[in-house]
């Protein structure tokens, strides 16, 4: 899998999370399935492979029964956090938040922080490419005489893709995901795959017809766009340097010399 989208987001998105008799392999394979439809579909308007930034969590637990200061060594830059006895996980996390913002190398992923969670998701700043990953390394977690709080590192870092192709990826695998489980007998019901395939396959065509963009999601900007050039581009009226533009495309003319 290149990383769209994950296992627990296609089953929230089908539904399926509680349900005990998924099997996460066939939910791999359909994400594989994705990933190479919206590959496919946005290949020849952006540069490949898309850009991401690395994710990493810190999960916090229990209130705590004891005063001190926390201090969280990420890319060898300490963050502290003054707890006080009888703070919650969650404002506890909160302050987290708040150390985070104040230093430049990595930023607090909103998008993944719910109110009242105590669950603390953050990203490099730097939107990569596979070839050079930023890593977002927790190297330590010191308690000092903070206690009754603990402080975990997600198991696994993983990345953060534009959201938009992290939706798209997301409502195709979850759909194939249904129609697998449920087939044609599920249509017009809340299992039925058909309508999130039509929502996801939406959002591609607007993505060729250029009607909607793929964004850097933290900086508003969007992402790298292919320097392919595509017959249906060419040849443009402003320019004879067969640019992909976004206007001035005229009707494609081809000749074929018969010659033998």
């Amino acid at each position: 899998m290149i990383g769209y989208t994950n296992e627990e987001n296609v089953l929230l998105e089908a539904g399926l999370h509680n349900n005990e008799n998924v099997n996460i392999d066939s939910v791999k394979m359909q994400i594989d399935g994705a990933e190479g439809i919206v590959n496919g579909t946005i290949g020849n308007i952006y540069s490949m492979p898309l850009p991401f930034r690395m994710q990493n969590y810190i999960e916090f637990e229990n209130d705590a029964t004891f005063a001190g200061t926390i201090t969280i060594t990420i890319n060898g830059v300490a963050y502290t956090i003054d707890v006080t006895s009888g703070q919650t996980a969650e404002e506890i996390a909160d302050t987290f938040r708040e150390a985070l913002k104040v230093v430049g190398t990595l930023k607090v992923d909103t998008s993944y922080d719910l109110p009242g969670s105590a669950k603390v998701h953050f990203v490099s700043v730097s939107m990569v490419y596979a070839t050079a990953v930023t890593q977002v390394d927790i190297t330590a977690i010191a308690m000092g005489t903070v206690t009754g709080t603990t402080a975990t590192e997600a198991t696994i870092k993983t990345k953060r893709f534009p959201l938009l192709v992290e939706l798209i990826a997301r409502k195709l695998a979850a759909a194939m995901l249904l129609d697998t489980s449920f087939g044609k007998s599920a249509a017009g019901s809340d299992n039925d795959g058909e309508k999130k395939m039509e929502a996801a396959y939406k959002l591609l065509d607007k993505i060729q017809g250029k009607e909607i963009k793929v964004m850097d999601d933290l900086t508003g900007t969007e992402i790298t766009r292919s320097a392919s050039i595509l017959p249906q581009y060419n040849p443009t009226e402003a320019n004879t340097a067969l640019e992909n533009t976004d206007e001035g495309q005229t009707p494609q003319n081809f000749k074929y010399r018969n010659e033998f």
